[in-house]
């Protein structure tokens, strides 16, 4: 009832009235479980390519360095 007032009261007016909308709230954490396998364990080792470390090294340097008296 009052969205549609807020509506005839824009076209009034000449103005634009969007509603909002908000998605449903999932109620699971199943989602974004972690098992572990043979091939992916936190016991996995893990190195980056040479190539990938210089892209890594150069995405953090554009970064300022931070102490840990700022955090």
């Amino acid at each position: 009832m009052f969205s549609s007032s807020v509506m005839k009261i824009g076209r009034a007016v000449g103005m634009q009235v969007r509603g909002f909308q908000r998605s449903s709230t999932v109620l699971s954490d199943k989602l974004f479980v972690h098992r572990d396998t043979p091939e992916n364990n936190p016991d996995t080792p893990f190195e980056f390519s040479p190539e990938n470390q210089k892209r890594a090294e150069a995405i953090i340097n554009i970064y300022p360095k931070v102490t840990k008296g700022q955090l």
